[in-house]
């Protein structure tokens, strides 16, 4: 049988889509972040090109990042959670 569910969800503005997870929604907002910092360079004949995820202190940033927006999610989202239902 068929049922609608109400789930929760987390909307991420620099992918402009929901995710199932609050990690993988503050993946694309630190990446898009990054993106905006660090600009991909496209490649040349033979030069193939930087991104932010080739550099290993980038990465850690990247990751920093991450745990911050999850945080501030979390910090946020926590008097509503307590009120609600």
């Amino acid at each position: 049988m068929i049922e609608a569910k109400t789930r929760k969800v987390y909307f991420s503005l620099a992918a402009n889509r929901t995710f199932m997870t609050l990690a993988a929604a503050a993946h694309k907002e630190a990446s898009a972040l990054m993106v905006d910092k660090y600009p991909t360079e496209r490649s040349e004949e033979h030069y193939s090109g930087w991104h932010w995820s080739n550099d290993e202190k980038l990465r850690q940033i990247h990751q920093r990042l991450k745990r911050r927006i999850i945080s501030r999610f979390r910090r946020s989202a926590a008097p509503l959670d307590k009120g609600g239902e």
